[in-house]
């Protein structure tokens, strides 16, 4: 059976959006019409967002995705106007997205295709933020890797252009391993788990980027959303976590 959506916001007059919160192993959107996906399950409780011209056309107002095996918080514009302010406030760094995830501690660096990480030790000592370019990585770029000053010329030509940060806003020893809350302004694909990964703290439940095979879903959800709206106020939404 297909993973059901649930809506945390409805679309109003003052807020035309829809904040969807998408369970785990659902696209965030579909690659044809007619496939599954949080948007299209949207789309059909609010035929509005039909009405959208977006990035791709099957996608409509979706403003930013989320991984197939993520949950949590998508939001989607229900008209054309705040579909195009939205898009404009991430492209000056306004929409923060924030993230949680439950890390193991690795006792070993990743492999060659990283680049030396910028911390390595104690968690309760990470640094405030990591940041990179990036690099896709494997078949078909199916990962990426970091790309710093340390990295190869031939790994930096091709490196994305866009330094990439993720903030560490908390990171707290539970047990079993750590809880680590970060947030990002702008985003490259698997940059928070490739980051966390890169400087000792790989998501469990992460095939990609933990060399633990520890047989769990990911540990890993998009938890809360803040952004500037057109009539000067902040919108702000979190899960609780």
């Amino acid at each position: 059976m297909e993973p059901k959506i649930e809506i945390i916001h409805e679309p109003t007059r003052t807020e035309p959006f829809v904040v969807v919160k998408k369970p785990k192993n659902l696209p965030s959107a579909p690659l044809v019409l007619g496939d599954p996906s949080a948007y299209s399950q949207c789309e059909n409780l609010f035929p509005e967002l039909k009405n959208v011209s977006g990035k791709k056309a099957v996608e409509h107002g979706l403003v930013h995705r989320v991984d197939t095996e993520t949950d949590g918080l998508l939001l989607i514009a229900s008209n054309q106007s705040f579909y195009d302010w939205i898009q404009n406030v991430q492209s000056s760094g306004g929409f923060l997205k924030q993230y949680t995830a439950i890390c193991h501690i690795d006792s070993e660096k990743n492999d060659s295709s990283f680049p030396e990480p910028p911390f390595w030790g104690p968690p309760e000592s990470m640094p405030a933020k990591i940041e990179s370019l990036f690099r896709f990585y494997g078949p078909k770029n199916a990962c990426v890797r970091p790309v710093t000053d340390c990295s190869s010329r031939i790994v930096q030509k091709k490196a994305s252009g866009t330094l990439y940060k993720t903030s560490l806003d908390s990171v707290e020893k539970i047990e079993g391993g750590v809880k680590v809350r970060c947030s990002i302004e702008r985003g490259f694909k698997h940059q928070v788990r490739c980051h966390l990964a890169w400087c000792g703290l790989s998501v469990y439940g992460d095939k990609k980027y933990s060399r633990m095979d520890d047989g769990c879903e990911l540990k890993f959800s998009a938890t809360a959303l803040t952004f500037p709206l057109e009539n000067g106020r902040t919108f702000h939404i979190e899960l609780d976590q």
